[in-house]
């Protein structure tokens, strides 16, 4: 009896060893409130019948909704973990530093240990442009009702032992909605659209950050159906494939690797982005043998 439970012991033991060992591996980042860019206004533009005026626009809501979006992207991926914003909050609170001090990169490096990241991320929200059109319909039909909304960002990624910009990355995202007749305020933008929108951003941001920290690679390849080892892309992201080859070192210091040489394979389009891995097809070769090798790179093309 005491042998079978010391069994199941050690089994267990071993099960959480190996999970502590897994999540070790994966990059840890902390994720800071989203600013507001200098060119962004706090009011837009609403055209009814031709005539102009314009309307608020509640912005800081608009920052933190995309924080917490970013945040709760990054979490579900599974390949990062995230620092909880209230340890955040109160770290800072007792090193008085600001997020703007963050810049520096002796500031960096000091709250990067304090947290326990290996990064942090910066955000600022640099586009942010909707609109409202609204004309009456022929034959008396009544009117139509056109929203817009443009939503962009840049984010900046800060290495904390070094305490320097290690990427960047600017994207955007947009979306058009028609109302026929709508029951409504015609100057109001529901606050479901403006999500949905900052939702899509808050997608294209995480996938940029996490595909930066931990690259997506070729699990397996069959013909032209390539699976991923990555759960959940994009469906319709364009990839291309390369195979990384030989390191390439600094000419100065040997030890310093600057990058690997590069073989580009294929590009191929994402089908279904699945619970445990994702499933793409390739569009053109670039490869005269047209295999693609187990642990290649899937690198998404903006």
């Amino acid at each position: 009896m005491l042998k079978h439970i010391f069994l199941v012991m050690s089994v267990l033991m071993g099960i959480l060893l190996n999970w502590s060992a897994v999540q070790a591996e994966k990059p840890t980042v902390a994720v800071f409130d989203f600013d507001i860019g200098k060119s962004v206004a706090a009011s837009f533009t609403v055209t009814i019948d031709g005539q102009s005026s314009h309307a608020s626009f509640e912005i800081s809501r608009q920052t933190n909704l995309l924080t917490n979006k970013l945040v709760t992207r990054l979490t579900s991926s599974r390949e990062v973990r995230v620092v909880e914003r209230a340890k955040m909050q109160m770290l800072m609170q007792e090193a008085q530093l600001s997020e703007s001090e963050m810049t520096d990169p002796a500031n960096a490096i000091r709250m990067g240990k304090m947290l326990g990241a290996d990064y942090m991320i910066f955000g600022s929200i640099s586009i942010l442009d909707p609109s409202i059109y609204v004309k009456n319909l022929p034959y008396n039909a009544g009117r139509t009702k056109v929203m817009s909304l443009v939503v962009g960002a840049t984010i900046r990624l800060v290495n904390t032992e070094s305490g320097l910009v290690e990427a960047a990355a600017d994207l955007q995202a947009e979306q058009t909605k028609r109302e026929i007749n709508p029951e409504r305020n015609l100057k109001d933008m529901p606050q479901k659209f403006q999500d949905q929108v900052f939702s899509d951003l808050a997608d294209k941001l995480a996938s940029n950050i996490v595909n930066t920290l931990v690259p997506v690679k070729v699990a397996i390849s069959k013909g032209d159906t390539v699976y991923l080892a990555r759960a959940g892309l994009i469906k319709d992201t364009r990839c291309e494939i390369v195979d990384l080859g030989d390191p390439i070192p600094h000419p100065d210091d040997p030890s310093i690797i600057l990058g690997y040489m590069e073989e580009s394979i294929a590009i191929v389009r994402i089908t279904d982005g699945l619970k445990n891995m994702s499933k793409a097809q390739v569009e053109e070769w670039l490869s005269a043998d047209q295999t693609i090798p187990k642990g290649s790179i899937c690198r998404p093309i903006e």
